[in-house]
């Protein structure tokens, strides 16, 4: 999210509070601890231009404020909607975002946070037109979020509205932090596997296996980033027992070992 703002000075007013960084081919980001369950990242990141990428979020939620000038747009319902002006985006737990990248590199930052009390807001990410603000705690984000309630535009990948497709994400959302399989969800739900794959995907864009895929590692990168518990404990918090397994498909992912990652 290249800006007119500068980044860098915003980034300057958080070099007091507990930071930690990671370097990869692809990315650089310094993650800045403000309070339990809330921190804030600035991310110098490489893409590939014309390429999408469909993000999906575990247990934690995102506030991220940009200046855009085109660099990404997000599809819902096969239209494409690209990011223009001054915008703050609220991406939710459980959430799926379907992206484009329309350059090759950009910078932008995030709050991150765990707290529950975003309850209250759409279970759908969404965007609004802002002017940028920092915050001291949940309370503030979610404060400025409801003021803004008129402007707010959803930009979920939810496409044609499945009932198979969504009692799947809801039991992979209650459930991914265990030891659990697409057989398994079929069994409990009484459907066929290719019933489950095929609705998953015509309606969220990715397949179920990689939506379980994701939330599991994308919630061990935070737990490895923001915790000190030890990689086995987090490999085995979301559900994965066999750690070389875990590491070979954390590498795959984030193009670096669980290891690296977090002394980076």
């Amino acid at each position: 999210m290249s800006s007119t703002f500068d980044l860098s000075k915003i980034e300057a007013n958080f070099q007091d509070f507990p930071k930690k960084s990671r370097v990869a081919n692809w990315l650089n980001e310094r993650f800045y601890i403000i309070n339990d369950g809330l921190g804030i990242f600035f991310r110098n990141q490489k893409t590939r231009q014309g390429g999408h990428h469909i993000d999906c979020i575990p247990k934690f939620w995102l506030y991220i404020y940009g200046e855009f000038k085109g660099e990404l747009t997000f599809i819902r319902h096969g239209e494409e909607t690209t990011l223009w002006g001054k915008k703050a985006v609220f991406i939710p737990p459980f959430s799926i975002v379907h992206w484009k990248f329309n350059v090759s590199q950009f910078d932008w930052s995030s709050y991150q946070g765990t707290s529950r009390i975003f309850k209250l807001l759409p279970k759908e990410p969404f965007y609004f037109s802002t002017d940028y603000e920092r915050f001291e705690n949940a309370e503030e984000i979610l404060a400025h979020v409801l003021d803004h309630q008129e402007y707010w535009q959803p930009m979920g990948a939810e496409e044609q509205l499945n009932a198979v497709a969504l009692k799947v994400k809801q039991y992979i959302d209650r459930n991914f932090e265990s030891e659990l399989k697409i057989s398994l969800i079929a069994e409990s739900l009484g459907y066929p596997n290719d019933t489950i794959t095929r609705s998953f995907k015509k309606m969220y864009g990715v397949s179920p296996s990689q939506y379980l895929r994701d939330m599991k590692y994308y919630q061990a990168a935070m737990l490895i980033t923001e915790s000190d518990k030890p990689l086995k404990s987090i490999a085995k918090e979301v559900g994965i027992t066999n750690y070389e397994n875990f590491s070979k498909s954390f590498r795959n992912i984030f193009h670096t070992s669980p290891k690296n990652f977090r002394e980076n």
